[in-house]
């Protein structure tokens, strides 16, 4: 099966208000991205119960199946700060690139996954069918959302262009939007780099 998807994730750490006392940290880390993906992948379908010889009896009209992969997407994950939208990843928010980084290199933003899913398909007719899809894609990246490691030195985005750095200082660490008073360590946590990201979508087909 060769297909393409267009869709866009999207998340917000505001949306813990409700529950900031038991979101450990993650209400004040204050940050938000939205994303557009576009995907195209060639996956494997395997139906179970086909594997019976249906000569004398009627195939089931309504069957499960499972499949997976390969996939090629691209992503950009951009955030707002005073109405304007603005590119996350040349800011280069956790030190990408820099000299008192070296192990941190800039994310690419067209990558490799793995798509896993299942299915239900209904045959409506010899030419026709109805599915709906559940489909998981394993990712080989941190920064879907430009967040991975820890805060890095301000100092950092001394390399950057002098706008880019600007922004870059007011985009890598939003606590202090929240709490003026807030003084933010640097190596403090970020995010998780012990797990890359993932995404998934349902999707109902014809």
């Amino acid at each position: 099966k060769l297909e393409s998807s267009f869709g866009q994730v999207q998340a917000a750490d505001k949306v813990l208000q409700p529950v900031a006392a038991s979101s450990f940290g993650r209400y004040e880390r204050n940050l938000s991205f939205k994303s557009q993906i576009r995907e195209l992948q060639l996956s494997i379908e395997i139906h179970p119960l086909f594997f019976h010889d249906y000569e004398k009896y009627e195939p089931p009209h309504l069957s499960p199946y499972v499949f997976a992969g390969i996939g090629y997407f691209s992503f950009q994950p951009i955030t707002q700060l005073h109405g304007q939208w603005y590119r996350l990843q040349p800011l280069h928010t956790e030190g990408q690139g820099s000299a008192a980084y070296p192990d941190r290199q800039p994310y690419k933003l067209n990558q490799f996954n793995l798509p896993l899913g299942i299915g239900l398909r209904y045959e409506i007719g010899t030419r026709l069918s109805a599915r709906i899809e559940l489909n998981h894609r394993i990712l080989f990246t941190d920064y879907l959302d430009d967040v991975s490691k820890d805060y890095v030195n301000p100092a950092a985005f001394a390399q950057l262009p002098a706008q880019q750095a600007a922004i870059a200082r007011q985009l890598f660490d939003r606590q202090g939007e929240l709490d003026p008073s807030h003084i933010t360590r640097v190596g403090g946590q970020r995010g998780d780099p012990t797990h890359n990201d993932a995404y998934s979508s349902i999707q109902v087909k014809l």
